[in-house]
């Protein structure tokens, strides 16, 4: 069985929002060289809640999609101005960090799990394979496109276990039943049993 292109596909990328905030955080920084120094420190704090909310709001596109990695480097860019964010949204990216990682350790033993499927149908164990992949063939974490290559795996795995059982069925049938073995005749010459008359002639010879 070809093994599904979601096993051999990079997911690797950076997102251009992400992309736009690193450039803008330094730009819209320098610019407050400008202002007065009591609004520094307002003006700054602004900027950086801005640059977090598009973090977040990458990284929450990312998870939607299924980039879970990606979107855990994301969110812990996000956390890097911790100390500048509020309690709220310091609660909100730890939720979000802590799903993003789940996501990634559910979908890592997903596919693990459809390696391991591979290494089975190389062996035959076709009923094994097929238990492996029924519980993974709704995994919230593998995308559309993953979810139907195992379906399709499974409905090739199906049609593999039907064709071995037609194949053993007809070579039951049409092989010999066993039956048994004629009793061979024995090695020791039996007489054969003399008819009344036969015995009369018998004793009639012998007197004569």
């Amino acid at each position: 069985m070809n093994k599904p292109s979601f096993l051999t596909e990079s997911f690797g990328r950076r997102s251009l929002s992400v992309v736009l905030a690193l450039i803008l955080l330094p730009i819209i920084t320098v610019s407050q060289v400008s202002l007065s120094q009591e609004n520094k420190g307002t003006e700054k704090q602004e900027v950086i809640r801005r640059v977090v909310q598009i973090f977040i709001e990458t990284g929450q596109k990312e998870y939607k999609e299924g980039y879970y990695e990606e979107a855990v480097k994301t969110f812990l860019m996000a956390q890097g101005y911790e100390k500048d964010l509020t309690v709220d949204v310091r609660e909100q990216l730890n939720e979000l960090l802590e799903k993003s990682r789940i996501a990634v350790l559910e979908r890592k033993r997903a596919l693990e799990t459809f390696w391991a499927v591979n290494e089975l149908i190389k062996q035959d164990q076709l009923i094994k394979a097929k238990t492996y992949l029924e519980k993974i063939r709704d995994n919230e974490f593998l995308t559309t496109e993953e979810r139907k290559d195992i379906t399709d795996a499974l409905s090739e795995i199906d049609a593999q276990i039907m064709a071995a059982k037609a194949k053993l069925e007809e070579a039951k049938r049409k092989k010999p039943s066993i039956k048994e073995k004629p009793v061979e005749a024995s090695s020791e010459v039996k007489k054969p049993v003399l008819s009344l008359e036969e015995r009369q002639k018998e004793i009639f010879d012998l007197l004569n």
